[in-house]
């Protein structure tokens, strides 16, 4: 039992640092699959979560690079905010 609850540790740990996708850039990735929005096709390969602040950041086909966030509404929905120019990263 004490074993399986260090490798469990251990697993999370290493997965943490291994730079896997955050929950967040999941969802965004979820939520915004196979959308082309006003302001170009996103780049699927771009989506990160900045550290700074949790905001999601990505790079659409055109180079052009963009942040955004959600909130979640009533039902439990996730309903993401208009996409604002980014600084890059």
């Amino acid at each position: 039992m004490k074993t399986k609850f260090i490798f469990s540790i251990l697993l999370a740990l290493l997965l943490a640092l291994s730079g896997c996708s955050t929950k967040k850039e999941n969802q965004f990735e979820e939520d915004q699959e196979g959308i082309t929005t006003p302001h170009g096709e996103i780049d699927p390969t771009s989506v990160k979560e900045r550290e700074d602040d949790h905001r999601i950041a990505y790079t659409t086909k055109d180079g052009k690079h963009w942040t955004t966030d959600f909130k979640l509404n009533a039902d439990g929905k996730r309903v993401w905010e208009q996409p604002k120019p980014d600084r890059g990263f």
